[in-house]
């Protein structure tokens, strides 16, 4: 497998769309077992390859870049990935928390908190 996508990194390009993205860094940690610095840098270095395209890759690249928010990548993802202007909803009341706390200019809220 190993030598399928180096073959294709040399002569092709691969594009990981945002669901990829995400489970490439749950299998990073959780079922490799590496430290969240060690999945953020592996999920850095895939979206500074030069030959992958990174579906909203901007976004991808934000929330790498706000590693030192203390949250996971794919809650950065998914703050990230809220549109300007709007509010980032949900129920999960500790995300919202955290967002709130780490200061990242994106509105987070509960949609309990909005009615």
């Amino acid at each position: 497998m190993t030598r399928t996508v180096r073959a294709l990194l040399d002569h092709e390009g691969i594009f990981v769309s945002t669901s990829v993205l995400l489970e490439t860094y749950w299998v990073v940690r959780s079922r490799m077992g590496h430290s969240r610095e060690r999945s953020f840098a592996f999920i850095r270095d895939l979206i500074r390859h030069p030959a992958i395209e990174i579906q909203d890759g901007h976004n991808a690249s934000d929330a790498v870049d706000a590693e030192r928010a203390g949250l996971e990548f794919d809650d950065l993802l998914h703050l990230y990935s809220t549109p300007k202007d709007m509010v980032f909803l949900s129920y999960d009341k500790q995300l919202v928390r955290r967002a709130r706390r780490a200061d990242l200019g994106i509105p987070a809220s509960n949609p309990g908190e909005r009615l």
